[in-house]
């Protein structure tokens, strides 16, 4: 199965008690991606939220929270945004933020933060007030950088590139008899791939072993390469298969 989310069968699972819908932006097995623009019209028309997982998209495919009517949306950096582990970023809707009362307090959700002794908490009246305690200054300085990166090459850019890679990539390993997905219509930056003469534990192992950093997911072997890497990347992973089946292995 692609991992696609079926737009039409989540707007006919929304209740009329149907308070928030909460996806991810994109498969973490198959790399499908999830149409939020669609999805974000049905919760407009059902006066629901719409809460993103974005680690699986963010920083390789763009986003664009307004136009996709996002109320919420949440990645961690240490994947697509190139960041550490640790850090992240919340997005939360100004229209909304007023409705949602955090569930954890610090003194950093407060706007008298320095006033320790008050047995009164007055929150933030903007995103804020969801931000609890001190800050990790130091992660913030490296994902500040990556954000710089990513900036001064552009998301799309970034999309394109991937794009070709997997392209390259697919055709090369659906002319050795993978099974490659998703289907291209829904593949935008991450590829899975079997092969039935080969066991694909093994497989991974193998490729892992050459430095090919890889993963398991649903016994199928995903790649989802970044901007930096390298069209002879690509040829690396299917001459290695090919190696493979030629010795019967």
């Amino acid at each position: 199965p692609s991992g696609l989310l079926d737009v039409d069968l989540v707007k006919e699972k929304i209740r009329e008690e149907t308070r928030l819908l909460a996806v991810s932006s994109a498969n973490y097995a198959t790399g499908a991606v999830a149409d939020l623009e669609g999805l974000g019209r049905i919760c407009h028309d059902h006066q629901v939220l719409l809460c993103v997982d974005g680690i699986q998209t963010v920083g390789v495919l763009p986003t664009d929270v307004k136009d996709m009517g996002i109320h919420f949306l949440s990645a961690d950096s240490h994947k697509w945004m190139l960041g550490i582990m640790g850090i992240g970023c919340l997005y939360v809707d100004s229209q909304v933020v007023q409705k949602v009362h955090p569930p954890l307090l610090g003194w950093r959700s407060t706007t008298n933060r320095w006033d320790f002794d008050t047995p009164v908490f007055d929150l933030l009246k903007d995103s804020g007030k969801f931000e609890e305690g001190s800050l990790p200054y130091p992660l913030i300085a490296g994902f500040s950088e990556s954000l710089n990166l990513i900036h001064e090459i552009g998301v799309p850019e970034i999309e394109h590139r991937i794009g070709k890679l997997l392209n390259l990539l697919a055709q090369q390993l659906l002319s050795l008899g993978c099974d490659v997905g998703p289907d291209p219509a829904v593949r935008r930056h991450i590829l899975t791939f079997k092969h039935n003469s080969l066991d694909t534990e093994w497989l991974l192992n193998q490729l892992t072993e050459a430095n090919v950093i890889a993963s398991m997911r649903r016994s199928r072997i995903r790649v989802a390469p970044h901007y930096y890497n390298t069209e002879e990347n690509m040829y690396r992973v299917s001459h290695m298969i090919e190696s493979f089946l030629e010795n019967g292995q």
